[in-house]
């Protein structure tokens, strides 16, 4: 083979390993609504949220046609609702931008709880833990100061009294009867009696003891959260039916974070000190002095939602970190969206307390950004989520102010319709009055109704919707 023949030969190879791969990666497509993609993992993803269901063999063809018929009908209207502008709307761009802030806070300040806490090793650990079970009885006694304890009883008091019984049942009484008569726990009715327990499912230091005492003895008294105990241990076994770990890791890590509280807030705290120093912020005295006039006066006689608050406000710039400002615009959806109370915030004083509190949010945000968590694929998914819904949302509001029921019409229903509003069995008719608003409330919502089959048959006619009905029949 010469050359020029294996230059060809390495040529095409290349070629056709890159179209393969391109071919790989390319989603298989359900449908097609305009510029707009339906993949049959988009399909596959809501079919297994509506349904509940973990794999779609047993959902007929039909079954999957109508979901993708929905899809359709709601990219259609989020292409209606770019053509009308709301896709740029700023108040549905600052609500947006809220929701993504919050959720980089959760997803970096988890990470680092993650990263610190939730390592394999514990994870795995923890598991190996719930498979040790131990049979245990157990007698608390309460004192000032512990946890759910009414008691007044001093600690050193606790511990004294739980020596005497311990005394007590050494001269060869029971411990069920003791704890029966003087455990302070909700197991004494029970005698003590906790049952089988495992070590990760139970307090620390109460694991801790119960696993390292010996059987059939009493040991303590020991100290925990909840008060002063004696435990007798009288069996150890293994759980043969735990689930596999797999199926058990998210619980397992709720359950760390969970139980590792007091770990959680200094982990977070230690993190927050190391990235303080990177986002200096400069709270704007003269965007205060602008916004706090005009909250005020919308606070005193607020409209049905603040956006038009916002648009007056949605430039002041309240705080500044570097390029990252936060406006008063963007305040007021960090606050509540719905919130028509902003007297807490009526002067400059209450404003920069806020303000000054939400140094450490921003502070994690930026962080995150720095980060790049904003351009990662579950955080542009879900930020692409958000305006899609808000924007169909205030179209398919537009749509529903445009349907009015006037009051002839309601009249006529109501005279044309009267067999409908019999009562009791003597066949009286309600009056009209009593039934007016319902009826209005029905035939507004069947008008509401038909305005949106007849805009999107509107839209239908605009943008051209394909199906791939083979790609649909194949998810699985």
């Amino acid at each position: 083979m010469n050359k020029f023949t294996l230059f060809i030969s390495l040529f095409l190879f290349t070629v056709i390993i890159i179209i393969h791969n391109s071919c790989e990666k390319k989603p298989k497509v359900a449908a097609e609504v305009g510029n707009i993609i339906i993949s049959q993992l988009e399909l596959s993803s809501n079919l297994k949220e509506k349904y509940r269901l973990d794999t779609l063999t047993s959902l007929t063809n039909e079954q999957k046609i109508q979901t993708l018929n929905q899809l359709i009908e709601r990219k259609l209207k989020y292409l209606a609702a770019k053509d009308s502008g709301f896709t740029e709307d700023a108040v549905i761009l600052a609500k947006v931008k809220n929701r993504v802030l919050n959720k980089l806070y959760k997803k970096i300040t988890e990470t680092a709880i993650q990263n610190e806490l939730i390592t394999e090793k514990r994870k795995k650990q923890f598991y190996s833990d719930l498979k040790q079970l131990v049979k245990v009885r157990n007698i608390l006694i309460h004192y000032e100061g512990a946890f759910r304890s009414n008691s007044k009883r001093k600690e050193k008091e606790a511990f004294q009294f739980a020596d005497s019984l311990k005394s007590i049942i050494g001269k060869k009484g029971s411990f069920a009867f003791i704890a029966h008569k003087y455990s302070e726990g909700i197991h004494a009715e029970k005698g003590g009696n906790l049952g089988y327990v495992a070590k990760s499912s139970i307090e620390k230091v109460l694991g801790e003891a119960i696993f390292n005492a010996p059987l059939n003895e009493v040991s303590g008294p020991f100290k925990s959260k909840y008060g002063i105990h004696l435990i007798l241990v009288e069996d150890f076994k293994n759980n043969d039916n735990m689930k596999p770990y797999k199926e058990m890791e998210q619980h397992i890590e709720r359950y760390i974070k969970e139980t590792y509280k007091i770990q959680v807030k200094e982990i977070l705290d230690n993190h927050f000190k190391k990235i303080s120093d990177d986002y200096k912020y400069e709270i704007n005295e003269n965007g205060l002095t602008d916004f706090i006039p005009l909250l005020n006066q919308w606070s005193s006689n607020p409209p049905l939602l603040i956006d038009s608050l916002f648009i007056k406000v949605k430039d002041i710039v309240l705080m500044q970190s570097g390029s990252f400002k936060l406006t008063a615009g963007e305040f007021l959806f960090s606050v509540n969206r719905f919130n028509k109370n902003f007297n807490r915030f009526n002067n400059e004083d209450k404003l920069t307390e806020y303000l000054e509190n939400k140094k450490e949010f921003y502070s994690w945000v930026l962080e995150a950004i720095n980060n790049k968590y904003d351009k990662e694929e579950d955080i542009q998914k879900l930020e692409k989520s958000y305006l899609e819904n808000l924007a169909i949302f205030k179209l398919e509001t537009t749509w529903r102010m445009q349907v009015q029921i006037p009051e002839e019409q309601v009249k006529l229903y109501y005279h044309n319709n009267k067999d409908k509003f019999l009562t009791g069995q003597k066949g009286n008719i309600k009056k009209y009055e009593e039934v007016s608003l319902n009826i209005k409330r029905e035939l507004l919502s069947k008008g509401v109704k038909e305005k949106n089959n007849n805009k999107i048959e509107q839209i239908k006619k605009k943008y051209s919707v394909t199906i791939n009905e083979k790609n649909v029949r194949d998810i699985k």
